[in-house]
């Protein structure tokens, strides 16, 4: 799991034409649930070990994040949740950050 998703980052962090060279302050946005994968501890055990690494990650549990004016704010999107239903304005607001070329991470257990 911690494999994959650092290969994600680096890979993402190589590749992203929106992060300049000297700056290499990653903002991430980590979108988790109550559910029995537990996505709060797993952000609790990667967020240390990214921010070492110059990369901010943000935890919420909350749809509502969603929304360009939120998204926007961040390089990259993680996704570790048992969402089962998005509203079609929270479909487009994240279908447009990924086709912006924001980082786009969903993860699975």
């Amino acid at each position: 799991f911690f494999l994959l998703l650092g290969l994600c980052f680096v890979s993402w962090c190589t590749a992203s034409p929106q992060v300049d060279a000297a700056d290499k302050n990653l903002k991430v946005l980590f979108l988790g649930d109550k559910g029995h994968h537990r996505p709060a501890d797993r952000a609790a055990q990667l967020i240390p070990v990214l921010r070492s690494r110059g990369i901010a990650v943000e935890y919420t549990e909350s749809m509502a994040v969603l929304e360009p004016e939120t998204l926007n704010q961040y390089d990259a999107l993680v996704i570790y949740a048992n969402t089962t239903e998005i509203n079609p304005a929270q479909e487009k607001a994240l279908l447009d950050y990924v086709r912006s070329g924001h980082g786009f991470v969903p993860l699975h257990c």
